[in-house]
């Protein structure tokens, strides 16, 4: 295991580029809209809240069965773009981890 030293002073371990894909599939989240209200009273969008529910309940140990119905079509060119860039930053975070030997990065 890489201590913080020697992830620091080894320029090839920097945390800056899985961070970046990461931070990259954030900022698509937020320009799509799912963070409303003015800065410093910022939230997640109310269609979000059943969606984040869920996936509390799944961590807390529930198990669920789910029927979604999609009412609207999404926009395929921002669905690909949003799970491209997840994908992305999935990949780079468990790179870092795998050199780091731990989880460092998660997405």
């Amino acid at each position: 295991m890489k201590t913080q030293y020697e992830v620091q002073s080894n320029p090839q371990l920097s945390p800056v580029l899985p961070l970046e894909a990461v931070q990259a599939y954030l900022f698509a989240l937020v320009d799509h809209g799912a963070i409303e209200g003015r800065v410093g009273r910022q939230s997640l969008i109310a269609e979000l809240e059943p969606a984040l529910d869920i996936i509390h309940q799944i961590l807390a140990g529930a198990e669920l069965k789910i029927h979604v119905e999609v009412i609207r079509e999404p926009e395929p060119l921002i669905l690909e773009e949003l799970e491209q860039k997840r994908r992305v930053a999935e990949k780079k975070a468990n790179e870092l981890n795998a050199m780091l030997g731990m989880s460092h990065v998660v997405v």
